[in-house]
């Protein structure tokens, strides 16, 4: 006798293993949304991890883990490194006149004039601490570099920062360490120099820039 097909029964299994290719499917599916939000939110703590909360620029981490990049890149690239120290002047008057509110609002003007005279992907922002901030980049035109830091210090020197109908201005001093560092510079006397350089600019009457330039440079 010929075999009796139980069509009933083919299609329950035909059914059922429709059923477990779409739950799979489907699961697939939802597993990668899943990781694509994981690893937006990984992004995001990671980009929080070096961002300073008020002016959304580098923090003292973000320098910590890109500023010896760099300069080792222009070490072995024999490319001009820069790094210049701004400080907000007088910045104590302004938070004891107006509170530290006022402070604050002026800290995020002051980075953002900052981001519109820096913002090639070789420059490096970050706020050091307080009203401290430091830029480091690489440079292939000295003369371009110093004309860009002072349109940035020009530029907050104009800028009216209003706070509860109040307006508010105040200058900023720059520090520049500047030239090509070679195989016995080391980053730290960057920093040394640009510090240096702030105190001198500090010294001389603020709202101003000075630059000094490293002494094994080429």
């Amino acid at each position: 006798p010929e075999p009796v097909v139980d069509y009933r029964l083919a299609f329950q299994l035909t059914l059922g293993a429709m059923v477990i290719l779409g739950l799979l499917f489907y699961w697939n599916r939802k597993l990668g949304r899943l990781n694509r939000q994981l690893a937006a939110a990984n992004d995001r703590l990671a980009f929080l991890s070096v961002t300073d909360d008020l002016t959304q620029i580098g923090n003292r981490s973000y320098f910590d883990q890109e500023f010896g990049k760099i300069f080792r890149w222009c070490q072995r690239n024999h490319t001009g490194f820069a790094v210049a120290m701004v400080d907000a002047d007088h910045f104590k008057i302004i938070n004891d006149t107006y509170g530290h509110d006022a402070g604050d609002q002026c800290l995020i003007a002051l980075a953002g004039i900052m981001r519109d005279h820096f913002r090639r992907d070789t420059d490096h922002l970050t706020r050091f601490g307080g009203e401290e901030f430091v830029i480091f980049t690489s440079f292939d035109d000295r003369g371009e570099l110093v004309s860009r830091l002072e349109g940035f210090r020009a530029g907050l020197a104009r800028q009216n920062i209003s706070y509860n109908g109040q307006q508010i201005r105040f200058t900023i001093s720059i520090g520049l360490a500047i030239g090509t560092p070679d195989k016995d510079t080391a980053p730290a006397e960057f920093l040394r120099l640009a510090d240096n350089a702030l105190y001198v600019a500090k010294q001389n009457g603020r709202n101003r820039l000075e630059i000094l330039t490293t002494r094994n440079s080429n």
